[in-house]
């Protein structure tokens, strides 16, 4: 009986060793988050308010006077920024993340601006919808001449900043960006045609397509660097 004793107990403290190795072997390191600087243009040229305000999943942070700053985001996966200011369209600029920091450099228009551009393409705005920007720039941030975009969803007729404004096309011209009003919320999917002899690449660490979120009466805008 002594004998049998030992062995149940031996085992017991056994199987207690085994399970807190286990319990070991479950513990996963959290990457560290890597900085995203920021900086904001205006679309027409202008001054943009001072408190712009800038949400990532991490922290929140209010650009400087010169509409700049930095922030904190999860590594190795998509992002959203969220860039609120008063009377200017809320923004998401959606990115995927590597191990290293980056750059982002957004025009942030106004409601009033929007309404300029809808209205000189003869757009009805609704804000049961929201507005897709695709950036596609060099790395040197000068405009992918001769990048197009494309997205899965239906939206009304794709346009491009102009030396005259604004005019319908999906193929990037003097302007840095392809823009789609008007797109149903939910998931859309961006194809990207490179000019001849480059590859365009999700910034700044992503493939040649993305899959984004459109948020009524907001914009997104995903960032390609073309090289």
């Amino acid at each position: 009986m002594r004998f049998i004793l030992c062995c149940l107990l031996a085992a017991c403290s056994a199987g207690s060793e085994d399970e807190d190795t286990s319990l070991d072997t479950d513990i996963v390191d959290t990457p560290e988050p890597v900085t995203a600087s920021i900086q904001l243009l205006d679309v027409q040229g202008g001054t943009l308010p001072e408190g712009i305000v800038v949400t990532s999943p991490l922290e929140t942070v209010t650009l400087d006077s010169d509409s700049a700053g930095s922030i904190q985001v999860p590594t190795q996966e998509q992002f959203y920024l969220e860039v609120a200011a008063d009377a200017f369209i809320t923004h998401h600029l959606t990115g995927v993340t590597g191990e290293e920091d980056f750059r982002l450099v957004s025009f942030f228009a106004s409601e009033s601006t929007k309404a300029l551009m809808y209205g000189l393409l003869k757009l009805d705005e609704s804000v049961d919808t929201g507005i897709l920007i695709v950036a596609l720039d060099n790395p040197d941030l000068s405009p992918a001449v001769g990048a197009a975009a494309d997205i899965d969803a239906t939206h009304d007729g794709a346009f491009v900043s102009t030396s005259f404004g604004v005019a319908f096309s999906n193929v990037v011209g003097t302007g840095g960006f392809v823009a789609f009003p008007n797109v149903d919320p939910g998931k859309t999917t961006i194809s990207v045609t490179p000019p001849e002899g480059k590859t365009c690449l999700f910034h700044p660490a992503g493939g040649e397509n993305a899959t984004v979120d459109i948020i009524a009466n907001e914009a997104t805008v995903a960032f390609f660097v073309c090289d």
